[in-house]
């Protein structure tokens, strides 16, 4: 298929993006959730995961590999329909993106379901989290509020170094952290087949003078290290607590980071990219 870099083939596709055209809205459903118009096909859902990997590398890792420059608040120093312009001429597998135009990249920023790109008024685009430390990108993202816990997936193997040294941020300026069992549990299992979860006391966190951060609809950041001594617990045994517990939702559909596109670019469930928070975490 013309456009899908290889490496797409390798995992499921995204839900294609659907856009009403009627009152313009991006979704994925086959009726408008504004207006309630039938919605028609904009962007298939192996270019919208091509094209989020590729974004989620620009704005996190390499943005001058498409001649892009950050601000301190990780905003591009182009708008939308410039940034697409620029892939199209200036991307080293440039090819796959002929089809690209800015309405698209608006497309995959509005209908993301972790809300990892923000768009300005001046039509800028950004990664709320996830930057790489070379970068020097601090996004202003609001306190958390209304959370007592938070959670972290990550493998077993890891699970004794971490009772021991904390969360440590690796690469990355911030650990990722989730309001959603299931959704650490998700990211966990990309790494490994034996996954656990650690439960955050936000209250510890706040003690040790680490404010967490609302960075996406479920994400969470805190700068620097979580000590050992607020974990509150650990979920040994996740699939039976899930299953006690609501339902979970399903695991994304790919990894958004950029293999060509993607092995540096950070996720689509969020597993690759430079500076993994310790082989997991809620992103």
């Amino acid at each position: 298929m013309l456009g899908v870099p290889n490496d797409v083939w390798e995992v499921p596709p995204l839900k294609p993006v659907r856009k009403c055209p009627r009152c313009g809205t991006y979704t994925e459903k086959k009726l408008c959730p504004e207006c309630g118009a039938p919605t028609e096909v904009f962007l298939d859902g192996r270019r919208r995961l091509a094209l989020s990997r590729l974004l989620a590398g620009i704005l996190r890792h390499f943005p001058e590999e498409v001649g892009v420059e950050l601000d301190e608040e990780g905003f591009t120093d182009c708008d939308v329909h410039e940034l697409a312009e620029r892939i199209k001429t200036r991307w080293k597998n440039r090819e796959y993106y002929r089809w690209l135009t800015g309405e698209h990249i608006v497309a995959v920023a509005e209908t993301c379901p972790k809300g990892r790109f923000e768009i300005d008024e001046r039509g800028r685009i950004r990664a709320r989290y996830g930057h790489s430390r070379r970068l020097h990108v601090r996004p202003t993202l609001p306190e958390a509020e209304d959370v007592d816990e938070l959670y972290h997936g990550t493998a077993r193997e890891n699970l004794e170094r971490i009772l021991r040294e904390g969360i440590r941020p690796m690469g990355r300026k911030y650990v990722h952290l989730t309001d959603d069992v299931s959704e650490a549990v998700a990211t966990a299992r990309r790494h490994s087949d034996d996954p656990v979860v650690l439960v955050v006391d936000v209250s510890c966190l706040r003690r040790h003078g680490l404010v967490p951060r609302k960075a996406g609809k479920t994400v969470y950041v805190v700068p620097g290290r979580v000590p050992p001594e607020c974990i509150s617990r650990v979920i040994k045994h996740p699939r039976r607590v899930l299953s006690r517990a609501t339902p979970p939702k399903a695991a994304p559909e790919g990894r958004e980071g950029a293999q060509e596109d993607s092995r540096r670019g950070g996720e689509e469930g969020e597993g690759g990219g430079p500076g993994r928070s310790e082989k997991g975490g809620g992103r």
